[in-house]
C-alpha cells in the first residue's frame, strides 16, 4: 500500500504500487511536469501546481482511477508544506 503524508503525518491512502503508476502514465501523456516529478521522486513541495496538474486530468474517463482521483485531489488539498508517497505500514 501507498500513503500519502505531508509535514503533519498521514494525510491518506493512495493505493497500490499498479495505482501509482497507472496515474503516472496518464500525467505524462498529458505531459504535466509537476506531477510526472512527482511519481519520479515521491514527493513534492510544489503543492499549489501539483493540485493544478490533478485538476486539469478528467479522469471520468479512466474507469477504476476516476473516483480514486477525485479523492486523492481532495487529499492533496489538506496537505501542508509537502506531499510524500511512502510505502509501507501508516
Amino acid at each position: 500500500m501507498i500513503y500519502i503524508y505531508d509535514v503533519d503525518g498521514y494525510k491518506g491512502d493512495f493505493g497500490s504500487r499498479r495505482t501509482v503508476d497507472e496515474y503516472e502514465a496518464i500525467f505524462k501523456q498529458f505531459d504535466l511536469t509537476t506531477a510526472i516529478d512527482f511519481f519520479k521522486e515521491g514527493f513534492t513541495i510544489e503543492l499549489e501546481q501539483l493540485i493544478n496538474d490533478w485538476e486539469q486530468i478528467d479522469f471520468t474517463g479512466f474507469n477504476e482511477l476516476s473516483e480514486l482521483g477525485l479523492e486523492i485531489l481532495e487529499v492533496f488539498k489538506k496537505c501542508k508544506e509537502i506531499v510524500i508517497l511512502t510505502e509501507g505500514n501508516q
